[in-house]
């Protein structure tokens, strides 16, 4: 429970500072008057932060400047010049009176101390503001009506199905669901200690995940590994919001938007009964990689990478598009759009493809350019999964497909409300989504997840311990490839594969030692190996991947079990013929020995 609880604060105070920094200044400093509604200004202010954010970073770190201080005088710099420019009859006004303000009390500090009452009163008075602000919009929207019932119940059972299956595991599980989190977590490091040579070496596009959570990693002042942990979640939700957005602007119907949040948020793309062996060959094939994929795709949902944010983007841009008719707004909505666009090309620029098909198909009618996008989503991943080796370059449609599912299954709940609509008149929308709630809720929904994790949560809970107890840079891990990504900044790495292969035969001598300039070292043994994979999966593996020793060592488990037993019997002898070796933590699973050097 203690873990649990400083687990919620971290999370609590992380996605507070990430409203405050993606929503809540930016919504102040860009949005403008040429926004009808409050979700079209914050939908700008995100996805323009979230550009100017992003550039800014990969600009710093190409030049060795990403620190701390950099920045926040970046961020700072922003969103003054765009003050300054929304406000530039008065700015200079405005500005001449808040800099002497800051004189004054600077002043007043230094003459009389701090003068926290009057600190305290100002905090109240804004509390007491934002306070009345909030108990007028609640009051304002009176619940009395059946549809405003209705609304607030939907709305109520989607983003309570949305919130569970994104946030169960993340709060439950320090370790990381998919070898891409890895990924992304060694990237994160990278950017946080400014090894451009490296990223640039690992990557084929510009990882914007890795960039908001380095960002958030030294704002926050938070390990990247929790960071990680925690803002994956939060983009899946988001993503689930952006189909809803979208669709509403679209479509111009709550309940079609309604329909794409509850197929996204409670994830109703899952399949487990057989493919028939009647089928032809390929037949199999595709309905085997796509329905493969949907499966695994249920645990993206909670480890949201550079594809979903692509999607995200990609979802809001047309919503952003349908806007340029008007000719007030049109300047505006160009300028939203192409930050949406920019950041796919960024994240995923195959999903242009999409993007052009929808905003060409928008330009028709809005309807038209919805279609357009949830076909060509489904053909495009079926292109993929018909010939992977041909089309490799289209994994990205299969990886999202459930966004486009989610937005297909509401044009065809639009298509059947509106044939349904001579007998039912009014009702007939609120008729099928009740239908279409009860027929998910008893047949759709998914089952629980199997996550194939690479490492047992206690490994990262003491590498975290380690991180947080010891020197920086005066230790290091003996462990599993996982672990270099946690501890890339922190402290030092050995694969365990390689250091049983180097000293397994030499620690039985009395005068052998580490060659490590650490006084600190600590090894990584399962008692019990951890099994990658089900032991009743049967996985076609190709030669290639039984040749690579990460394969061999750490996803196999004969592999993994004969290392894991090497490993523990090399540390037994260096513990009998030396001093200095002690037990750092030992359960049934796993055993950390710690070798004073």
């Amino acid at each position: 429970m203690k873990i649990l609880a400083l687990d919620l604060i971290s999370a609590i105070w992380l996605y507070t500072l990430w409203a405050i920094l993606f929503l809540g200044l930016p919504y102040k400093s860009f949005s403008s008057s040429y926004h009808h509604h409050w979700h079209s200004k914050i939908v700008s202010a995100f996805a323009r932060t979230s550009l100017v954010v992003t550039v800014g970073v990969f600009a710093l770190t190409a030049f060795h400047l990403f620190s701390w201080l950099t920045l926040v005088l970046f961020y700072t710099i922003l969103l003054l010049i765009v003050w300054y420019y929304r406000q530039r009859k008065t700015a200079r006004e405005k500005l001449t009176i808040f800099v002497q303000g800051l004189l004054f009390l600077f002043l007043d500090i230094l003459d009389q101390g701090l003068p926290t009452e009057q600190i305290f009163k100002s905090f109240s008075l804004i509390y007491q503001q934002y306070q009345k602000r909030l108990l007028m919009i609640i009051g304002v929207q009176t619940i009395n009506s059946p549809q405003k019932t209705l609304k607030i119940l939907v709305l109520t059972v989607i983003l309570s199905f949305t919130l569970l299956l994104r946030f169960e595991h993340p709060l439950l599980e320090m370790r990381l669901a998919t070898p891409d989190s890895y990924q992304n977590l060694l990237l994160t490091q990278q950017f946080l200690t400014g090894d451009w040579d490296k990223i640039q070496h690992q990557v084929q596009y510009l990882p914007v995940f890795s960039v908001l959570t380095a960002v958030m990693s030294l704002l926050a002042s938070v390990d990247s590994a929790q960071v990680i942990r925690f803002l994956q979640p939060l983009f899946g939700f988001l993503l689930v919001l952006s189909v809803g957005y979208s669709l509403q602007t679209l479509t111009q119907k709550g309940t079609v938007a309604w329909v794409g949040m509850f197929s996204l948020g409670a994830y109703l793309f899952t399949w487990s009964p057989e493919i028939s062996k009647q089928l032809p060959l390929w037949g199999q094939q595709v309905l085997g990689t796509v329905i493969g994929s949907l499966n695994f795709s249920l645990v993206r949902q909670w480890a949201v990478g550079d594809e979903e944010i692509a999607a995200m983007f990609l979802v809001l841009s047309l919503a952003c598009f349908t806007r340029v008719h008007i000719r007030k707004l049109r300047p505006t909505a160009v300028l939203d759009t192409c930050c949406c666009l920019a950041m796919v090309a960024m994240a995923a620029p195959v999903l242009l493809i999409l993007a052009l098909i929808g905003i060409v198909g928008v330009m028709g009618s809005r309807i038209l350019g919805l279609a357009s996008v949830a076909i060509s989503w489904l053909l495009l991943a079926l292109l993929f999964a018909f010939s992977p080796e041909k089309f490799d370059f289209f994994r990205v449609f299969l990886i999202t497909l459930p966004v486009g599912l989610s937005l297909l299954i509401a044009l065809v709940f639009l298509f059947i409300s509106w044939l349904l609509f001579p007998i039912l008149r009014r009702n007939s929308e609120i008729a099928c989504l009740i239908l279409l709630f009860c027929f998910a809720c008893n047949f759709l929904l998914p089952p629980p997840a199997k996550i194939n994790y690479l490492e047992y949560e206690v490994a990262a809970r003491k590498s975290l311990e380690i991180r947080t107890t010891f020197p920086l840079k005066r230790w290091i891990i003996v462990a599993p490839p996982e672990q270099l990504a946690q501890n890339y900044r922190a402290g030092w790495h050995e694969d365990l594969a390689e250091f049983v292969k180097q000293y397994l035969t030499e620690v039985k001598f009395d005068d052998f030692q580490f060659p490590y300039e650490v006084p600190d070292l600590f090894v990584f043994v399962e008692k019990q190996p951890l099994a990658i994979y089900p032991l009743n999966l049967h996985l076609a593996i190709s030669n290639s991947i039984l040749l690579d020793p990460t394969y061999h060592y750490y996803r196999s488990l004969a592999g993994r079990t004969s290392l894991e037993f090497e490993a523990l019997k090399l540390c037994e002898l260096y513990q009998k013929h030396h001093a200095g070796a002690s037990i750092y933590y030992e359960d049934d699973q796993l055993k950390i020995c710690h070798f004073e050097l």
